[in-house]
Parts: structure tokens; sequence; C-alpha cells
């Protein structure tokens, strides 16, 4: 078996179109967390450094509730406990497939254009 062999069995179109999907989704999430993370944190710092009281001591609060709390312990939280508090319309929401994708088409046919 040559390289080229190897490369179509190991690297089928509908593989090679799994693992980009995957790594285009990997990206995709990671961008949005680390935004919303940022805007959390520009938010918690601006409601800690404010003159409002009741502001700065939940942003104190939010911090030392998360800070303090071991991080298996929150995992646990959202994964088993989260779900029993929230109101069934939202567990509805949450339990219906979602539509999101990005379209490598033009990525696989010219991939597929290289290799033949």
């Amino acid at each position: 078996m040559n390289l080229q062999q190897l490369s179509d069995w190991l690297l089928a179109p509908q593989y090679l179109s799994w693992l980009w999907n995957g790594f285009l989704m990997t990206l995709w999430l990671s961008a949005c967390a680390g935004l919303a993370a940022t805007l959390l944190g520009f938010g918690l710092a601006a409601m800690r450094d404010s003159s409002l009281r009741p502001l700065s001591w939940l942003a104190v609060a939010y911090s030392a509730l998360f800070r303090n709390t071991p991080l298996l312990v929150q995992l646990f939280f959202w994964y088993f406990a989260a779900g029993q508090i929230l109101p069934s319309f939202a567990m509805q929401w949450l339990n219906t497939p979602h539509q999101l994708g990005f379209s490598t088409g033009p990525l696989l046919n010219s991939w597929r254009a290289s290799s033949a």
C-alpha cells in the first residue's frame, strides 16, 4: 500500500468533511466563548469599580462564588442540576436539535480536484 492509497483511505472526502466541520465548529465556539468571557469580564470589572454599592457587591459576590467553588463541583452542577431548575420551555428549546454548520463545499471540491 503506497502513500496515495493510504491517504485516500484515511482521508476519504466524507471523513475529511467531518473533520473540517468539527475544526470550524471548534474555532467558532472558541471565538464565541472568548468574546463572551471578555464582555462578562469587562462588565464585572465595571460593576466592581462602580460607585453604586449594590453593583459592586454583586460583582464581588459573583467573583467569590466562582472563585471559591471547585471546578469539578461547577461542572457537575451545570451538567446535572442546572437543567432541573430551568423552566420547561427552556428545557424544550435546549433538547431540540439546532442546525448550525459551515459550508465546506468549495474547499472539498478544490481538495478533490488537487488529489485527482
